[in-house]
């Protein structure tokens, strides 16, 4: 995988839970291994773009993978979570599940079994950073548009044609279409459709990113 030489695979609190041999097969497979003591110290080691994924370790009846990932989401991490622990439940694995971890494995791993897992995570991490900036493309081009054009899309959403619309705005219709030729191009679509499926994913994103404690940059 092109991806693992830039990929770094984070340890939290897993001194008791990797083998040597577990990190020696991450290393072997071209990952950085980066060992943590705490989750201050993994705030302190991510990036915006960082690529890879994070290890932690949970302890009986402990709550350090929650933990993690409070962090993470708090910096609008991107970064897979796996929870090793010996001591998994189902019930356990299902709740860490739904608070946004990867996936959950018992300790000690065999080899292979982290190694897939952490090159899935890796993976994973490439996809949401693709997403991503697909995500701020669509915010930067709707905010390019003007006051003029973005009355317009407000129109089009509605369902409206241009006579419509050019009696609402009180302009006439060759001046509608000028604005809407102006909106599609700096929009990058091709049609209506196109449009209303644009909007609704701009209004989504665009909502997820200022109520986000740290905006993606």
């Amino acid at each position: 995988m092109g991806a693992k030489g830039q990929a770094t695979v984070y340890t939290v609190f897993c001194e008791d839970a990797l083998t040597t041999s577990n990190v020696e097969h991450l290393q072997n497979a071209g990952f950085g291994v980066r060992h943590l003591v705490d989750v201050e110290e993994l705030s302190k080691e991510i990036r915006p773009h960082t690529v890879g994924c994070v290890l932690v370790n949970r302890s009986q009846e402990g709550t350090e993978p929650e933990q993690v990932l409070r962090a993470l989401g708090a910096q609008q991490s991107l970064l897979p979570v796996i929870v090793l622990s010996s001591h998994i439940t189902v019930d356990y694995a299902v709740h860490v599940l739904k608070e946004g971890a990867w996936s959950a494995l018992i300790a000690p791993c065999e080899d292979r079994q982290l190694l897939q897992n952490a090159e899935e995570a890796v993976e994973e991490s490439l996809r949401r950073y693709e997403i991503r900036a697909q995500d701020l493309d669509l915010i930067e081009r709707f905010r390019s548009l003007d006051s003029d054009e973005f009355n317009i899309l407000e129109e089009l959403v509605q369902g409206r044609i241009s006579k419509e619309i050019a009696l609402r705005l009180d302009i006439s219709t060759r001046t509608v279409d000028r604005r809407k030729r102006a909106l599609f191009d700096k929009l990058e679509i091709d049609s209506l459709a196109d449009l209303l499926l644009s909007y609704l994913r701009w209004q989504q994103v665009d909502a997820s990113f200022r109520n986000s404690p740290n905006h993606f940059r």
